[in-house]
């Protein structure tokens, strides 16, 4: 009992190793800059931030973050912000969204090239719903 929980244990952390790093998406357009940026940590949290620059005179540069936990579950990854994670700066909750990885099948033998990224396919925030972040 005690190598298989050894093992699953191991293989446990090794994918969240694996996914684990900064997933970004920005968008430069006539009326200003939009980044989103997410960053997953090894030790299953997570940073995620919102920007936005417009370039009118009376606007303003907007910011919003969010913290919490992050969790692999049969290829479906939960994120999670409780209480603790949320004060004056880190306003957006992440409860209820889930994502998962895209990335190329290592079966797929063709010349395509699939870049790694983090597609957000429920959530209870609307911009993050239907958001894809590509790995740095």
């Amino acid at each position: 009992m005690k190598p298989f929980l050894f093992f699953t244990s191991l293989l446990l952390s090794l994918s969240l190793a694996a996914q684990a790093g900064s997933y970004t998406i920005s968008y430069n357009t006539p009326q200003g800059d939009i980044r989103y940026a997410l960053i997953l940590k090894e030790d299953s949290s997570f940073t995620y931030h919102f920007y936005r620059f417009s370039k009118c005179a009376s606007c303003r540069k907007e910011n919003y973050y969010a913290k919490g936990k992050w969790l692999i579950e049969k290829k479906i990854i939960y994120f999670s912000s409780s209480a603790d994670d949320m004060d004056d700066t880190y306003t957006l909750n992440f409860n209820n969204s889930k994502a998962h990885f895209i990335k190329k099948s290592p079966r797929d033998k063709t010349d395509r090239v699939i870049p790694e990224a983090l597609h957000f396919y429920e959530s209870e925030i609307s911009w993050v719903k239907g958001m894809k972040l590509l790995k740095d």
